[in-house]
């Protein structure tokens, strides 16, 4: 009896824990995932409208993403050099079709995990290296 009673109490710190660590901040990373999809689909419909919204040839990347603000855009970059825009680009590792077109989908999961992916994990530890400090 003493053991279902702790383990249910283990299992509900660690929902609050997470409920915690992703809805009460300010900065969420919920929250700023929208904002950036957002973004992120109204500079894509202008990019790819005379594709219907399916696809963007690959030599508008850099100027896409230079126009885009928040943490999925590069404008910082964009205003420091066209280059440093293209290395980021480059390390997205993107696949383009036979004719050049890069393709939402791909292009979404690629520049989120660009922003979400690695930083996340990132705070994420350092999460865990505070937790294990107290």
């Amino acid at each position: 009896m003493v053991v279902s009673y702790v383990m249910l109490n283990l299992f509900i710190l660690v929902i609050l824990q997470q409920f915690e660590l992703y809805y009460l901040p300010e900065n969420n990373a919920l929250k700023d995932f929208g904002k950036d999809l957002e973004r992120f689909k109204s500079v894509w419909m202008f990019y790819s409208k005379e594709h219907e919204g399916i696809k963007v040839k690959n030599d508008v990347l850099e100027q896409m993403f230079g126009e885009m603000g928040g943490k999925v855009g590069m404008q910082q970059d964009f205003k420091m050099g066209k280059n440093l825009v293209i290395k980021h680009i480059i390390k997205m590792n993107l696949e383009a079709d036979d004719e050049g077109f890069v393709y939402f989908n791909d292009l979404l999961y690629k520049a989120m995990h660009r922003i979400y992916g690695i930083e996340h994990i990132k705070n994420r530890v350092l999460y865990q290296e505070e937790l294990r400090a107290f």
